[in-house]
């Protein structure tokens, strides 16, 4: 049969069987209904009707050839055949990594469960094995999961309880009751594991914290899915944000002793490009264990010369590690000796030295603590870029810091005698 194109006039030949199917113009397009443009579709006979028929057909002919005259130049050959189109309705479209998908669904749950102080959901909804693992494990043990079997029943709630409700913590720094979902994706999937973001928002419209991100970990048990791991991360933006908002706060300041300082809003810094995931994942462990004081003496003493020969690769997380704990606090006796140690290893790398003490009992009062965390990203912010390594002869002096104070002259001489004994050795 031939059909004829509604809009353009472009004829076409198509099988009979086609008839009444969707097709689309070779020429301009257009879909429409293949309908036979010939033969009788009254089966009327007599003399008057014969004749008003040859007298409408000879009119339309007449009108056919005109059109085709004038239409010549859009007119497809008789024998190309249009595509026949499958309208056939669209597939519902399934979200798999994104807002809607099912494992971020899930972790979105949790938060929920956990500000609504939903107990038994988070309890039901975490793989403890695996929980249990990740607690006990360090960078340099590694504790497997099937360990977990042999806990007591009395230990493994124990355990489920504090972890339950440090989930429930009105802690501003924890990311899952206190915070909300606003974002989020899937990074990594197989059958049994997820890896995935989240981007948070706090749900005390009052705060001025701005957003977060936090890293789920999930695995499949059976056909559910269970949390094991969940932490802080900072992604490219945030940390580039947060580094222009500390340079444009760089400034000098007076403490109440006369002594002038520079410094700088502290915050997360990422690792230099230039480092290998290799050196990232060397260096991320030996931080775990520079903060470990159950660590023996001698292997402490290895982790911080093994820092210091790293040196500027590892000065980012080192400066990261310590905003983190001064957000912290030092409350504790531990956790002000941990972030003492960091203090002091920032110092045997770059031979720089701040008024930083962590707690009252290490001589620290609170102005000099928190501008001693300052201090450290204000030297950031201004040598770091050139900075190749801790110079031989360190001269504090000529540094930000000027030490007026008899205590702060002996502290600065002890300092120099250390570092001139543990080159010598």
């Amino acid at each position: 049969m031939i059909i004829q194109c509604p809009a353009c006039g472009a004829r076409a030949k198509l099988p009979d069987s086609k008839q009444g199917a969707k097709v689309r113009c070779g020429e301009c397009e257009r879909i429409y209904v293949a309908r036979s443009g010939s033969g009788s579709e009254s089966g009327a006979t007599g003399n008057g009707s014969t004749l008003a028929i040859g007298i409408g057909a000879g009119v339309i002919a007449l009108i056919m050839i005109l059109f085709m005259v004038f239409n010549s130049d859009k007119t497809s050959p008789i024998d190309e055949v249009p595509d026949v189109v499958d309208l056939k309705a669209p597939a519902d479209i399934v979200d798999q990594t994104g807002w809607d998908s099912a494992p971020v669904k899930f972790a979105r749950g949790l938060h929920e469960a956990a500000f609504n102080g939903d107990e038994y959901r988070l309890q039901t909804q975490l793989a403890m094995d695996l929980v249990w693992a990740r607690v006990q494990s360090t960078d340099a043990t590694s504790v497997a999961p099937a360990g977990f079997s042999a806990l007591t029943t009395s230990e493994v709630d124990s355990l489920r309880g504090d972890i339950v409700q440090a989930l429930l913590s009105h802690d501003p720094e924890n990311l899952v009751g206190r915070w909300r979902p606003f974002d989020g994706e899937v990074l990594a999937e197989d059958d049994q594991t997820v890896l995935l973001h989240l981007s948070l928002e706090p749900r005390d419209s009052s705060s001025e914290a701005g957003s977060r991100n936090i890293e789920w970990q999930l695995v499949k048990v059976g056909d559910q899915w269970k949390a094991w791991s969940w932490e802080r991360w900072y992604s490219e933006a945030e940390l580039k944000a947060s580094r222009i908002r500390r340079k444009k706060k760089i400034k000098r300041t007076v403490l109440s002793d006369g002594s002038q300082v520079i410094e700088a809003e502290p915050g997360p810094i990422p690792y230099e490009d230039t480092t290998s995931a290799e050196t990232r994942q060397q260096i991320d462990a030996l931080l775990v264990k520079l903060v470990d004081l159950e660590l023996p003496g001698r292997e402490s003493n290895k982790v911080k010369q093994e820092l210091v020969l790293y040196g500027k690769e590892a000065l980012p997380p080192l400066l990261t590690l310590f905003y983190e704990m001064n957000l912290k606090g030092f409350d504790e006796l531990e956790d002000a000796i941990a972030a003492q140690q960091v203090h002091q290893m920032l110092s045997e790398i770059t031979g720089y030295i701040t008024t930083f003490k962590a707690h009252e009992a290490l001589g620290a009062s609170q102005e000099r603590r928190d501008s001693g965390v300052r201090q450290w990203f204000g030297w950031y912010h201004r040598k770091f870029k050139h900075f190749n390594a801790r110079p031989e002869e360190v001269d504090l002096l000529e540094e930000s810091i000027e030490l007026k104070t008899d205590a702060e002259r002996r502290e600065y001489e002890k300092y120099k005698r250390k570092i001139e004994q543990e080159e010598n050795n």
